[in-house]
């Protein structure tokens, strides 16, 4: 079980320890005088405050779906290659180029693969004749390179949603930080406050992740 909180679990996360604190607040401001009820309010508006932005979320599942379209539509390329090397086999032609090409599809290399297949549309223009007649249909020229453009267009796509959710996190990261400060100092003192009672486990962060996880069967999302 991972017990580092994620960044998009901050506000849920928050939400079970304010339950908490909100019961015990008074209680825990006997040794911790910080733990005021403003101090209380203001915890609850960070939680509010970060809540907010878990639009991340929905952009961190885009991008994988982007990704995963992406990489998709590569593999499928990788074993359409596969007859386009036994059409060179069969017409003595050289099957370097190809497997220079499946190589970086392999590694979804999608810049480097692009820049491949349209050296292999160029020369199979060229050779099309000759291939024609070991099985090659006459539209595999334009159809590779229509894959190509499909390529281009994913792989663009992909690196604009890695880009917004890369400057979404960045811009909001001092308001995570914030709240992230709220749980731990609010933990850490519960734990101590608390220590030998059951009261402890709604301190423990490592214990809040469980419950939250435990309730929440949906699926993950990446680390950030």
């Amino acid at each position: 079980m991972n017990n580092k909180l994620r960044k998009e679990e901050y506000s849920v996360a928050a939400g079970f320890l304010k339950t908490s604190f909100a019961n015990n607040r008074a209680d825990l401001a006997t040794r911790f005088t910080d733990f005021t009820p403003t101090y209380e309010a203001d915890f609850a508006a960070k939680i509010a405050q970060v809540a907010s932005l878990e639009q991340g979320i929905t952009l961190t599942n885009e991008q994988k779906t982007a990704t995963a379209e992406l990489y998709n539509a590569a593999k499928e390329l990788n074993a359409e290659l596969n007859y386009l090397g036994f059409y060179f086999k069969k017409a003595n032609l050289d099957k370097k180029l190809i497997t220079s090409l499946k190589k970086e599809l392999s590694k979804n290399n999608i810049e480097g693969a692009n820049q491949k297949i349209t050296g292999i549309v160029q020369f199979i223009t060229d050779q099309q004749a000759l291939l024609e007649t070991k099985g090659m249909a006459s539209t595999f020229p334009a159809d590779l390179a229509q894959t190509r453009d499909v390529l281009q267009a994913k792989n663009e796509l992909q690196n604009q949603k890695m880009n917004t959710l890369k400057v979404l996190h960045n811009a909001n990261k001092g308001i995570y930080k914030e709240l992230y400060d709220y749980i731990s100092t609010i933990a850490e003192a519960g734990k101590i406050k608390y220590k030998g009672t059951v009261l402890a486990d709604q301190y423990t962060i490592s214990k809040i992740i469980d419950r939250m996880r435990s309730s929440n069967q949906g699926g993950s999302t990446p680390t950030t």
